[in-house]
């Protein structure tokens, strides 16, 4: 765990909530999966701890992002 965190500066849970967000968010936009189904599908067991994680590293909700990409 050291190791991991001195190479990357971020611990590996970090880096693991990461990778599920980034492909979260191509899921949201490539697919017209609900959120819960998007959630789960990345490694979230509570879609409330997903949507609070999601808006943490977008600044917005899953659907807010889903949304402001039909827009453009």
């Amino acid at each position: 765990g050291r190791c991991f965190q001195k190479a990357t500066g971020m611990s590996f849970r970090q880096y693991l909530t990461g990778l599920r967000i980034e492909e979260a968010k191509r899921l949201l936009l490539q697919t017209d999966k609900r959120v819960y189904e998007i959630a789960e599908e990345v490694g979230f067991a509570e879609s409330k701890y997903f949507v609070m994680k999601f808006t943490e590293s977008a600044g917005c909700t899953p659907v807010e992002y889903r949304k402001q990409d039909l827009q453009k």
